[in-house]
Formats: structure tokens, sequence, C-alpha cells
């Protein structure tokens, strides 16, 4: 189930698919990235929306992932252009639904 909702997540972002996203994220989502923090769905999307704006040609690689019961550590090469790529660990913490309650996004 974990991996079938990061495969649906990540194919969302690859698509910069908001519709899809809120179906993934719950109402309560908590984001919190090297930049920002976001609290609940409607400022979450904003985010992501932001993202999709300033870098129209983002899209995400999982390098490798991990599974632990309610967590999801994922490895991500984001290219944010044709030439220009960050690395980036994301943890995503699922509630009893298997929404994606918050996000914890690192760079390095």
């Amino acid at each position: 189930m974990q991996k079938l909702l990061l495969k649906s997540y990540l194919k969302a972002f690859n698509n910069h698919d908001i519709k899809s996203l809120k179906k993934l994220f719950d109402s309560n989502i908590d984001l919190k990235d090297w930049e920002i923090e976001a609290k609940g769905q409607t400022s979450v999307l904003q985010h992501n929306k932001k993202i999709f704006i300033n870098f129209p040609d983002i899209k995400a690689k999982v390098i490798k992932s991990y599974f632990l019961e309610k967590i999801i550590f994922c490895e991500l090469e984001i290219f944010l252009s044709k030439v220009d790529k960050i690395y980036v660990l994301d943890i995503l913490e699922l509630n009893d639904i298997n929404k994606i309650i918050k996000i914890r996004a690192f760079k390095g």
C-alpha cells in the first residue's frame, strides 16, 4: 500500500496535478522543508502551486525508498530544470487511512 501511495504521490507531483495531490493529502497535513512551513491542505497545496509556477519543468525521481509502518523515507533527485538538480530526502507520515499527514523535506 505504501509503495502505491508513493508512486501516486510522485506521479501527481511530476504531473503538477493539484487535484490528485489533494486526494492524497489529509486535511490537516503539515509540510516543512528548508524554506517554508505550511499547515493544512489549502496551505500545502498553495505551496505546491508556487513550486510548479516557479519551476515549470520540475520533476522528482526516486533514488531509494524505505518503508516503516506509517512512514516513508524517500531519497529523491529533483530536476528543477533541464540542467539544475538537487537531492532531497522526503519523510512522509501517513494516517490510519493512508493519507499523507506530514511531509518533512531535507535538502542535501
